[in-house]
């Protein structure tokens, strides 16, 4: 549920945490706009590697106390906690950041919008 609208500040925001980014991160690379919680777990103690050696409850806690509801407020995502699952809903303004943005109709490919 989106509580506030999007604006250039809040991308920033979603986008100032590497764990937020990494569950955009999986989103923006998997097939579907829906995941699992505990699939985002998996994928943010991946990416965070074996030398940080991330502690799973850690993790847990941090997503969905945490990171996850920043997501929400700026409807980038939806949680449905009894389920325990998350749908990605996209936001033009962190794909565009992200250097993925979709081009419109008259933009050419290989041009960059200022």
């Amino acid at each position: 549920m989106r509580t506030k609208e999007p604006t250039p500040d809040s991308a920033f925001q979603c986008l100032a945490n590497e764990r937020r980014r990494c569950v955009l991160d999986y989103f923006r690379n998997s097939d579907g706009d829906t995941a699992s919680f505990g699939d985002l777990v998996d994928h943010v103690i991946e990416r965070e590697g074996p030398s940080s050696t991330p502690d799973r409850e850690q993790v847990v806690i941090d997503l969905y106390h945490r990171q996850l509801p920043v997501l929400a407020d700026h409807g980038v995502i939806d949680v449905d906690g009894r389920a325990e699952r998350v749908r990605y809903n996209g936001d033009e303004e962190i794909e565009t950041l992200l250097g993925r943005g979709r081009r419109g109709p008259n933009v050419p490919a290989g041009t960059v919008d200022n």
